[in-house]
């Protein structure tokens, strides 16, 4: 350790270094020698512990220190076996294989320090990893919940579009229900026009004609002339009418006066200007069925155009949802990696924290001599 002699007492023989300790114990009485149990017996104090011997302590801490090394085993037992007498040998009086004892522990010990501040650096490199990916982490996660939002109004602006067109997609089907009943009532009001102009047409056929003309059977004559009462009654004729209908017709035609002639020529222009009028009314009918089948053609139309919206926007919709989810997914996944970072920071904290003391320690004096 010194440069001389005089910073150490005589060498003297120390147990093995490497040698494990023995358990502390208690001596018993029996084991105490016959004066000092006296001595206790009578309440004496107990003889002071012998002084440490400094050179000897010291070489003991260098043992201490050279446990910390990964030098294999073997060579540590060879190194402290040779170790205390080389220590415990005055610098100047040490020979060369002893000084080459010495080096050699100084450099499994300068190893060793170089060693713990290797450790001390890493658990450092590790809390800066740690706290530059934390960060890292958080400014994901800031980012994913700026994501998170986007993609929430995104999604609200689709959902509001979709309702919008199903609410355009329901007016347009009951456009084409509207539509559709307009041309069935309508054709209905044609289908009764058409059958009161088949009507009138046949009652001045088989009933008026045929009592213009005359009949001779009188039974016959009242039986046509019945059924043209009872047809006209039923399309609205005038009662005035349908009441000389009988006088007239049951005459003859000679015998008919210029009364009866009147009635029969009123009854006849009627029936032939009603029968006139249901046929134009049909006939510009006709361009009212065409209009209503374009309104319904226009209609259907829409309303697969309507569809069509409603169906892409509940796509477009259900993608928007959709990316909305995998983001709230992703953020609660950075969300669980940066909870988890917690205390892996901790864990880096202490082992930083345990790597300083070690190496505190060793420096301060778990065998750190100056090998001089």
């Amino acid at each position: 350790f010194g440069s001389s002699c005089t910073a150490l007492r005589a060498p003297r023989a120390l147990a093995p270094l490497f040698a494990p300790r023995a358990s502390p114990h208690v001596a018993s009485p029996q084991s105490m020698p016959a004066a000092k149990r006296a001595g206790a017996v009578a309440g004496k104090p107990a003889a002071k512990k012998p002084k440490v011997d400094p050179a000897a302590h010291q070489c003991r801490e260098v043992a201490k220190g050279l446990l910390e090394s990964e030098v294999p085993e073997g060579t540590l037992k060879m190194l402290g076996a040779m170790l205390d007498a080389a220590l415990l040998t005055c610098k100047d009086q040490r020979h060369q294989f002893q000084e080459s004892v010495v080096a050699m522990a100084g450099a499994v010990m300068v190893g060793i320090e170089a060693a713990m501040q290797r450790a001390v650096e890493e658990a450092h490199a590790a809390i800066v990893r740690g706290e530059e990916s934390k960060a890292a982490t958080q400014a994901e996660v800031e980012h994913a919940k700026d994501t998170v939002q986007a993609k929430q109004e995104a999604a609200e602006d689709k959902k509001r579009a979709l309702a919008e067109a199903a609410k355009a997609y329901k007016a347009a089907k009951s456009a084409v229900e509207l539509a559709r009943m307009e041309k069935e009532l309508r054709a209905k009001e044609l289908l009764v026009l058409e059958k009161k102009k088949e009507k009138l047409q046949t009652a001045y056929a088989e009933c008026v004609k045929p009592l213009v003309e005359g009949i001779d059977d009188e039974s016959k004559a009242q039986e046509l002339i019945e059924a043209l009462r009872a047809a006209l009654e039923g399309l609205g004729f005038d009662t005035s009418i349908l009441v000389a209908l009988p006088t007239a017709f049951g005459k003859a035609p000679a015998a008919r006066g210029s009364f009866d002639a009147m009635v029969i020529s009123n009854l006849s222009e009627e029936i032939n200007m009603r029968i006139a009028g249901f046929e134009t009314t049909l006939r510009e009918a006709e361009s009212v069925v065409v209009a209503d089948n374009a309104a319904i053609a226009a209609a259907e139309a829409a309303l697969a155009e309507a569809q069509q919206k409603q169906l892409g926007g509940a796509n477009t919709f259900a993608e928007f949802q959709s990316a909305q989810q995998k983001a709230e997914s992703d953020l609660a996944d950075l969300k669980q990696i940066l909870k988890a970072l917690e205390p892996e920071l901790r864990t880096f904290s202490k082992d930083h924290a345990k790597a300083q003391k070690r190496l505190s320690s060793f420096r301060e004096g778990r065998g750190f001599p100056q090998f001089a």
